[in-house]
């Protein structure tokens, strides 16, 4: 990284850059849903100064700059109606208009051919006492389709636009001394702050989403020293310190609200639980959802070199010396991913998957989940270094050719 130094002259500079969505026009779907444009605006702005601290031997420079965008997000999904929120699929039907049947899990039956079968519930409504309780909970966040949807299927029934944000600050602090006609030093700090949001296609809690941080510290000691025209040394140590960091937005969440068991609960993160389903969007799906991580690293560098001209050969010595630590805590699945699908659902023959047979959210709302996971991870720690030496010859042997040697 290059950075400006100051100079015996005092300069410097301001700007600003804005974009704000009372110049744009509103989106189709939102003008189709009655929807108010979303709030768009980006504002990046900064400043740089340099000069002199004491005349022709010590000066400054600094700059700065910042990032505050929102941007409207526009989501158009398909949520399960109240009616089958209640268990109710009389009014679930297929793209060829066909009604969605769903099958009794609880029916299956061998043949006397040897294959299986299922029943239907009665009018396709499962009753409330078959529905599972953890289920029942889930379903109770999911907010009201303001959409009407396809006219067959009711599929898309939903928008929801909240805003994507990106917060970035960072700055350099630099300077420069002339210890002595021959030997010079430079210090410089700098820092950058990013920190972006990314909404769900629904509200907190159900929708997920979450924020990722990532901070960068870096400092570098540079000293020069000229011992003749032709030998020149440098000095330079450094350390540089990165943080990425990420965190669901229904961090906090009660878990055990839902219903969910106490040897469940106990190793979950405070998250939305995750259930994946594709009849209907499924919960806390925007990343980083249910996922926790911090992972800060350092780098610490010592390098030096001495550079000698001699006749038609640049020799070059030198040192390099780094440290490394790197430091990790992530859970991908803290809070349990569960995956729905048709098969606890479909039928007559439950083997045998039809665009008519089985949904779902019909099995999510029984609790027949084809899969579930949750991850707990222990943190980790590691940490290295490395040591080099090295010898370098740049031979000019010609005026139109030359040799490197190391």
């Amino acid at each position: 990284m290059i950075t400006k130094s100051g100079s015996n002259a005092l300069h410097g500079a301001l700007y600003d850059f804005e974009r704000h969505s009372v110049t744009d026009a509103n989106y189709f779907f939102n003008n189709k849903s009655g929807l108010a444009l979303p709030s768009w605006s980006r504002h990046q702005f900064g400043a740089n100064t340099g000069g002199p601290i004491k005349r022709n031997k010590w000066f400054f420079y600094g700059d700065y700059e910042g990032l505050r965008q929102g941007v409207p997000n526009t989501q158009i999904s398909t949520l399960p109606t109240p009616l089958q929120v209640a268990g109710n699929f009389s009014q679930t039907h297929a793209s060829n208009g066909s009604l969605i049947t769903i099958y009794d899990p609880s029916t299956l039956v061998t043949l006397a051919n040897g294959t299986y079968q299922r029943s239907p519930f009665p009018n396709n409504t499962i009753p409330a006492s078959e529905i599972n309780p953890v289920s029942a909970a889930v379903a109770k966040y999911y907010p009201a389709p303001n959409l009407p949807g396809n006219p067959v299927t009711g599929a898309l029934n939903y928008v929801y636009a909240p805003e994507q944000t990106v917060s970035i600050d960072k700055y350099d602090v630099r300077s420069d001394v002339n210890l002595t006609d021959k030997t010079r030093l430079f210090d410089r700090f700098s820092q950058e702050r990013d920190q972006r949001y990314t909404p769900g296609a629904m509200p907190l809690p159900i929708g997920g989403g979450g924020s990722v941080w990532d901070t960068f510290t870096q400092e570098v000691i540079d000293v020069n020293h000229v011992f003749s025209p032709t030998t020149v040394a440098d000095l330079n140590i450094s350390g540089l310190r990165g943080k990425a960091a990420q965190k669901g937005a229904t961090w906090g969440f009660n878990v055990g609200s839902l219903g969910l068991p106490a040897n469940y609960t106990s190793v979950a993160l405070p998250y939305f639980p995750v259930y994946t389903m594709s009849d209907v969007l499924g919960t806390d799906q925007a990343a980083p959802s249910d996922a926790l991580q911090t992972r800060p690293r350092n780098v610490f560098s010592l390098e030096g070199s001495v550079s000698h001209q001699h006749g038609k050969h640049s020799l070059k010595f030198g040192e390099d010396t780094r440290w490394f630590h790197f430091n990790e805590y992530q859970h991908n699945q803290g809070s349990g991913h569960f995956t729905m699908s048709r098969g606890f659902t479909q039928g007559p023959n439950p083997t045998q998957a039809s665009t008519t047979g089985g949904y779902d959210f019909a099995s999510f709302l029984l609790g027949d989940a084809s899969s579930g996971s949750i991850q707990t991870t222990s943190p980790m720690s590691t940490q290295g270094s490395y040591y080099g030496l090295y010898a370098q010859d740049d031979w000019k042997v010609t005026s139109r050719s030359g040799f490197v040697g190391k």
